[in-house]
């Protein structure tokens, strides 16, 4: 999650595709302290980004679980 500022009220918004609302051609995430629009796109380029979210969500390995855990050896 990536943390953007207002920039008319500099409260602080956690930039998120599931935010976004559809105003006439654009989609935009509003401020929740003031309303104002912190970020907006278009449907071509919100598109884009979420076909990059997902091609990285598939490739990027999950290396947390990636190896088994070894038990300590004495």
């Amino acid at each position: 999650m990536k943390i953007i500022s207002c920039p008319t009220c500099e409260q602080d918004v956690e930039w998120d595709m599931n935010r976004l609302e559809k105003l006439e051609e654009w989609w935009m995430m509003a401020c929740k302290k003031c309303g104002d629009q912190v970020f907006s796109v278009s449907e071509e380029e919100k598109e884009m980004i979420l076909v990059g979210i997902r091609l990285t969500e598939e490739y990027i390995p999950d290396i947390i679980n990636a190896y088994p855990i070894a038990a300590p050896r004495n």
